[in-house]
């Protein structure tokens, strides 16, 4: 459910335009281990906490999430 107070991450996407582009390693996480990223077209904005943190697959700078871990009570 989407309402005021629930915790909510969303992405809206642009499905005529949505595609993937092809994973690249990175070795930048500590001693030297990888991940994999991978860029993609059609998000139009990521929206986390109320704020849109993405638009147009860019960072505004605005960054309201933070680390859950365990049940929330």
């Amino acid at each position: 459910m989407i309402a005021p107070g629930y915790k909510a991450d969303v992405n809206v996407i642009d499905y005529d335009r949505l595609h993937l582009h092809p994973p690249k390693v990175h070795y930048d996480l500590p001693v030297g281990g990888r991940r994999l990223l991978q860029d993609v077209d059609g998000y139009e904005a990521t929206i986390v906490s109320g704020v849109v943190t993405r638009r147009h697959g860019e960072a505004t700078g605005r960054r309201p999430g933070k680390l859950i871990r365990g049940a929330q009570g």
